[in-house]
């Protein structure tokens, strides 16, 4: 599954999907919204090549991880702007 930024999505997004990408992951499929957050970012790592990503997916369908998921998601994603990965900073830019 290929990953695109939100800003280089389609103009057909709503003003509801603009407000909910700021704040989390979400995944397309025909044109709605599968999912979002945690569960989207799931979606994605399962279909990885590697399997240890797999794994990690699985894992997060274990009873609770996904609860537990769905607060560090929450976390990392309320501090993005403070994360920085190498020379990138994890935050929203508005064109």
């Amino acid at each position: 599954m290929p990953a695109v930024p939100w800003q280089a999505l389609p103009d057909r997004l709503t003003a509801a999907h603009l407000t909910r990408l700021e704040r989390e992951a979400l995944i397309f499929r025909g044109g709605e919204v599968h999912a979002g957050g945690v569960d989207a970012l799931t979606c994605f790592v399962e279909s990885s090549p590697s399997l240890r990503y797999r794994r990690a997916a699985a894992a997060i369908g274990l009873p609770g991880v996904r609860a537990v998921a769905r607060r560090v998601y929450a976390a990392v994603s309320r501090n993005r702007h403070r994360i920085r990965i190498g020379a990138v900073t994890c935050s929203v830019h508005h064109s």
